[in-house]
């Protein structure tokens, strides 16, 4: 590394989390800072790391939770944020400090200090690193934390945290230092004046750092491709008919999705495995992804996702008294346990108190107050009322033919706005797993209630239906017509889809079987009781999972 006084210096490097952008309409989460020179390797045991106590009533949203990891269960060990920011200005002292973004943490931390009376002005002088890269970097699509952290070879973990952060931006300093160096900027001084000047505009091209030689010669053919960054962490995986169109799709458009922009900022390489067909990348890329778990990609990955095998189902409805029938394997059982108990509620109208908030839960009326036994009662009757149902021994059935009818209603008005099953970009969600957490709260009637309760019918039994599905592709012989006028054939492994891993590889097949069926490719599948489904038989099974 270059000499000079930004090479040797000690400086402050510090990130915080928050409930909000503002501290208007939010408060501390987390602060972290480590004093470090540019020269140090990054070392996780040199930053302070707390969390802040939040003010009384105030609770962390749950849309921070998925981004941070913090839980509220967490905060026990939180420290009143008055004392973290002192003792960080402490630490501070009147060393230069760095932030990535620096706006951001100078908006809290500013707020902390004057929220204290001071006398003085704010006592930190904070360089923004990000600032730097758009001077050293103009053509590099994005210069946000993650982004720039990867394009120089530092792999972030996907939570945001301040430590992890703090780590993130020592490392990009010290890249940065040289970079500046280059320019004949080795002193504060001489920092200062270089970004008092304006930033410089962007060109008409991206520069990136995959080499436009490597993308074009790619296989112009089916397979998959990974997104590679400089510290040899694969990024991103996905599937083609053209490797090479696809990669260089990335690359054509300036107005692309964000995710897709820190994607080409940080890929040094891609990597491609050719398949015979496009059916065969999909599967491949369903595989690649459990086993490499990129960051980028958000379906398919292992994560969190709630899973249960057929066995474990057919518990939960016993235990719930339902008449599942077959049993099969489900993504979200808590959903589908929270359906067996409401039907088994509609039989009897007696529920303890735990099942009443499962299935008050489960209808999202949580946000709504706590559970009320009889507007849940009024709402049942309600929805019953209207399919002509009366609690008996076929009720279930009754309900899962609604769910039924419900789901094909679902399907045709897809296909008539156009929309395709896809589950390379994004996370496949089921009917009603819309969010809802801007909503605000909501009067409780029994109207609602059964509106509620005729979409958990329908997310549960296209779950059901979907297990019920896949379980009988195992074993499956698969065959389509090719492309180039012949026929490609495969078998399945015959294991049932009782683990998320084959689920999720029998759920693509079943998407990309939809496909075939779309463009004409005549699939056949001949399950392995010898039952043959083709044309229209095959299109309608597909439409129903």
């Amino acid at each position: 590394m270059a000499g000079g006084e930004l090479t040797t210096a000690r400086v402050l490097i510090t990130d915080c989390q928050t409930t909000g952008p503002t501290p208007e309409n939010g408060c501390l989460l987390e602060a972290a800072w480590a004093v470090v020179r540019a020269v140090d390797v990054p070392d996780a045991a040199g930053v302070l790391a707390h969390l802040a106590a939040l003010p009384d009533g105030e609770e962390i949203p749950a849309r921070i939770s998925r981004l941070t990891g913090i839980t509220m269960e967490m905060m026990d060990a939180a420290r009143p944020a008055g004392d973290i920011w002192q003792e960080l200005q402490a630490a501070a002292g009147k060393k230069r400090c760095l932030a990535h973004f620096a706006g951001f943490e100078e908006r809290f931390y500013r707020h902390l200090y004057f929220s204290a009376a001071p006398s003085g002005a704010f006592p930190l002088a904070i360089v923004c690193t990000h600032d730097i890269a758009c001077r050293l970097l103009p053509d590099l699509p994005r210069r946000g934390l993650r982004a720039l952290a990867g394009y120089f070879g530092h792999a972030l973990p996907e939570m945001k945290r301040a430590a992890d952060h703090v780590l993130a931006t020592h490392f990009i300093w010290a890249r940065l230092v040289e970079l500046l160096a280059e320019q004949g900027v080795t002193t504060f001084t001489g920092l200062d004046a270089f970004l008092e000047a304006p930033a410089p505009k962007r060109g008409k091209r991206f520069v990136t750092p995959l080499p436009r030689e490597e993308r074009l010669g790619l296989h112009d053919g089916p397979g998959i491709y990974r997104f590679v960054n400089a510290a040899g962490r694969v990024i991103y995986v996905g599937k083609a008919t053209s490797i090479r169109d696809r990669v260089n799709s990335y690359y054509r458009k300036r107005k692309k999705a964000e995710k897709e922009l820190e994607i080409v900022s940080q890929a040094a390489r891609v990597e491609t495995v050719v398949t015979e067909t496009s059916l065969e990348a999909a599967l491949l890329e369903a595989s690649e992804i459990k086993r490499l778990d990129p960051p980028y990609n958000t379906a398919l990955r292992e994560r969190a996702r709630p899973f249960a095998g057929a066995a474990t189902v057919a518990q939960l409805a016993a235990a719930a008294g339902y008449p599942l029938g077959r049993p099969s394997a489900v993504l979200d059982p808590a959903l589908v346990d929270s359906w067996f108990s409401l039907v088994g509620h509609m039989e009897t109208w007696d529920s303890d108190e735990d099942t009443l908030a499962r299935i008050w839960s489960a209808l999202r009326l949580d946000r709504c107050g706590v559970p009320d036994a009889g507007l849940l009662d009024e709402g049942a009757i309600f929805y019953l009322a209207e399919l002509g149902l009366e609690p008996g021994d076929q009720l279930a059935i009754g309900l899962k033919k609604e769910g039924l009818e419900r789901w094909r209603e679902v399907q045709e008005l897809k296909r008539m706005a156009g929309v395709e099953d896809e589950l390379e970009e994004e996370e496949e969600e089921e009917p009603g797993d819309e969010d809802g957490e801007d909503e605000g709260e909501e009067e409780v009637t029994p109207e609602l209630v059964a509106d509620k309760i005729l979409v958990l019918n329908l997310s549960s039994s296209v779950l059901l239906r979907r297990g019920r599905w896949l379980a009988l592709l195992a074993g499956a012989e698969v065959g389509w017509a090719r492309k180039d006028g012949g026929r490609r054939q495969v078998t399945l492994p015959a294991e049932p889809p009782d683990t998320l891993e084959r689920y999720d590889f029998l759920r693509v097949l079943t998407t990309e079987l939809r496909r075939l069926v779309r463009d004409g490719r005549n699939p056949v599948v001949r399950l392995k009781r010898g039952r043959i489904l083709t044309g229209d038989r095959l299109a309608r099974i597909l439409d129903l999972v």
